[in-house]
């Protein structure tokens, strides 16, 4: 399978500034070493508390925001050669390859200008990276419109007579104007009702199945994530802690971290559900760093190895990394599902 976007160790640093000069006397690393990969028509998941550097991982991928290191390799439609790095594009080509890149904001009515009604919001964007008349311009916008599930008489209203759901499908189809084939979703269904966010869902899984769209899904909600993605990535603090098959992730956990998130997760029958696992202390500041695992001020297994040395990312199983130095130990303790992992590991080794 023929991978859409590959990062290699991204890095987003935003400067701290103090005093009269405003020189720069450290960092908050909201992006630390990212590496991920993403296959052409999947759906990826990327999972953490509040604060760990999703949402700007997800922009600098983007180049909304300058990474401050790394290198982002995006394959563009129907291209035969090496990926592209977009850090090293000029802001000319750049501008060339956006229209395959879109997004799809977590507010759906921050997202829209309340002043402008909905055919003057699709429109912009058309004027600004096709070269396209007037006429095929109103029949491109109409068919993003039918493809969301709206109607023509959408285009003489303002963002404010919709609905949250409806205000999102405008979102989405203007997302789809350009015709991308990588759309990021930043938490599109964070902001909705219950009832709504199924619809807006299954709305993406039917463009993803018709139009052979691939997905980033940044999201802090597990059961979501369960449902739509494909391959699923936990982070922590600004680096990727697990990644995997999402069915392999929720069944077996290997990372701490990734079971406390499953095990916040509220279960139908809490009797029958996975052992809780206790959390203490406060997460550290991104601004000052702890040494070793990033994760060690709050682990329950933290040893003088986790305190003193960073994990760095391993297979094990196939393909199933985990930032951990005791994974294989957790994983036993863990029971028949955790031995079974152990043993595929011994085997892959």
């Amino acid at each position: 399978m023929t991978e859409r976007l590959r990062i290699s160790d991204l890095k987003v640093h935003y400067p701290i500034r103090k005093g009269l000069f405003r020189r720069v006397v450290g960092a908050v690393r909201a992006v630390d070493g990212v590496s991920l990969a993403i296959p052409t028509g999947a759906t990826f998941g990327l999972v953490g508390e509040s604060g760990c550097g999703k949402s700007s991982l997800a922009r600098a991928i983007l180049q909304l925001q300058k990474p401050s290191g790394g290198r982002i390799l995006f394959r563009a439609q129907g291209q035969d050669a090496a990926a592209t790095d977009l850090t090293a594009l000029s802001p000319r080509k750049l501008r060339a390859l956006r229209r395959e890149m879109q997004i799809v904001f977590q507010d759906p009515y921050a997202a829209l200008n309340p002043r402008l009604r909905v055919k003057t919001i699709l429109d912009e964007p058309l004027r600004a990276m096709e070269s396209l008349g007037g006429a095929e311009r109103r029949e491109r916008i109409l068919q993003s419109l039918e493809a969301v599930g709206l109607t023509e008489a959408a285009l003489e209203r303002f963002p404010h007579q919709f609905s949250g759901g409806q205000r999102q499908r405008i979102a989405i189809a203007r997302a789809l104007l350009s015709h991308p084939n990588f759309i990021v979703l930043d938490e599109p269904v964070s902001a909705l009702d219950v009832s709504v966010r199924a619809q807006i869902l299954n709305l993406l899984i039917h463009l993803q199945r018709r139009l052979g769209l691939t997905y980033l899904f940044v999201s802090h909600d597990l059961s979501v994530v369960r449902y739509l993605c494909d391959q699923v990535a936990i982070m922590y603090l600004g680096r990727i802690v697990e990644s995997g098959p999402t069915d392999r992730i929720f069944a077996n956990p290997l990372h701490p971290y990734t079971k406390l998130l499953l095990a916040a997760v509220p279960a139908p029958r809490p009797r029958r559900g996975r052992k809780p696992v206790r959390l203490q202390g406060d997460p550290p500041s991104p601004m000052n760093m702890p040494e070793g695992c990033p994760f060690h001020t709050r682990c329950p297994d933290a040893t003088d190895e986790c305190r003193t040395q960073v994990p760095q990312l391993r297979e094990l199983e196939p393909a199933h990394t985990v930032s951990c130095h005791h994974a294989e130990r957790l994983a036993v303790q863990d029971g028949p599902a955790g031995a079974q992992a152990m043993a595929l590991a011994r085997a892959t080794a």
